[in-house]
This record gives structure tokens, C-alpha cells and sequence, in this order.
């Protein structure tokens, strides 16, 4: 599954402390999912699953979105809002001309696990 947008600096995605908030995103980090809505410049409204940031225990900021389809899924049977996750792979590390091609076209990308997806050690 996939974080987007972590280049964008609008609809809540920057702040005080950062100009960029995605920016600051790293393998490890933790993410908690929240259904939001974002207003486009063209007066589009549009509900969005949000990916919020955690600091220390501490919910701090919006760094960017889960894909559309997720949103659409979580309005009809829900899937993520309310969960967990924690950043695997950053798509800015990779060499790869069409990964950095994806990344640079959706402004960003992450991919994560659902904490509730991890296997118990037994």
C-alpha cells in the first residue's frame, strides 16, 4: 500500500515547523490513517484518507494521502481510517528511473504496512 503526496505542501501539509512536512519522512516512521476532506483550487470537495504523522507518542502532521481508491473503499466498508502504520520504503531512495518517474508524478511516495497486518513471532 502506498503514501502519496509527501512533496505537497497544501491542504495541511505543511506547518509551523515544517514548510514541507512530507519532507521529513523516513523508513520506520509511524503513520495513523484519518478520513479527511480537502477543497481543490478548482472548488472541488473531495474525501480523503489523511496520513498523519507520530512524534514521539504525539499526533503532529498531515504528511500526505492514502491512494484514491482507498478513500472511495473506506466510505463504502472502511479499511484503514483509525489504523496504524509504519513506512517501509521511501520511492525518493531508489535508482530506478520508473520508480523516481512514479514518485516524482504523485508528488511523493511511501509505502507502508498496517500494523494490524503483522504476523504474531511465536
Amino acid at each position: 500500500m502506498m503514501v502519496v503526496g509527501l512533496k505537497g505542501t497544501s491542504n495541511g501539509r505543511s506547518c509551523e515547523q515544517h514548510t514541507c512536512c512530507g519532507s521529513c519522512i523516513q523508513v520506520g516512521d509511524l503513520l495513523h490513517f484519518k478520513i479527511g476532506v480537502v477543497q481543490h483550487g478548482d472548488g472541488m470537495v473531495e474525501t480523503v484518507v489523511k496520513a498523519i504523522l507520530i512524534w514521539g507518542g504525539t499526533k503532529t502532521c498531515t504528511v500526505g494521502f492514502a491512494l484514491r481508491h482507498i478513500a472511495v473503499v473506506e466510505r463504502k466498508c472502511g479499511l484503514i481510517a483509525k489504523h496504524f502504520a509504519q513506512i517501509i520504503e521511501l520511492y525518493d531512495l531508489y535508482e530506478s528511473a520508473s520508480k523516481k518517474a512514479k514518485t516524482d508524478r504523485n508528488q511523493g511516495m511511501a509505502s507502508y504496512c498496517l500494523l494490524k497486518d503483522i504476523p504474531s513471532q511465536e
